[in-house]
């Protein structure tokens, strides 16, 4: 796949990343989607952009990515479905000392159903937005929202 990166492409994923996917200065990203893959998604400047941290993965392996989130405090990171299985169905996640609450992205693939749904009920993963669509280069995330933001405003939408 080809991807051609232009100074708008670049501002916009960054501004998408800061905007609806609420990065602040206080985030730590466990980075497990390699950077160069059209540009992170604009991951890494929106993140250097706020001032948060950057945390990398050397490869998807359960225990390594449970060890920097407990030691680290992630508490953000983008995946695609095969990583977040290989969170959810770790067998001794209840070794680890988990203090924050990461939000997890997933995109690339549409994850089943279920995986959203054990994710919500997750100690770790409290936030599985899911980037739907294509996530190239210049093109706006569409966000499942949380499940928080349909309490806040169902009022709003019913009259």
């Amino acid at each position: 796949k080809g991807v051609m990166l232009t100074h708008r492409n670049v501002y916009i994923n960054a501004y998408n990343f800061i905007a609806h996917l609420r990065v602040s200065h206080e985030d730590r990203e466990l980075w497990t989607l390699p950077m160069f893959h059209a540009n992170g998604w604009g991951g890494p400047f929106a993140l250097t952009a706020m001032g948060a941290t950057h945390v990398v993965l050397r490869a998807v392996i359960g225990a390594d990515i449970y060890q920097l989130i407990q030691d680290e405090k992630i508490t953000f990171a983008c995946m695609a479905p095969a990583v977040l299985s290989t969170i959810l169905n770790f067998a001794d996640k209840d070794q680890y000392t988990i203090k924050t609450k990461p939000r997890f992205v997933v995109a690339g693939a549409p994850p089943p159903a279920a995986f959203i749904q054990r994710a919500s009920c997750s100690e770790v993963v409290i936030a599985v937005p899911v980037a739907a669509g294509s996530v190239s280069p210049g093109s706006p995330f569409g966000i499942v929202p949380r499940p928080s933001f349909d309490a806040k405003y169902a009022r709003h939408r019913s009259g």
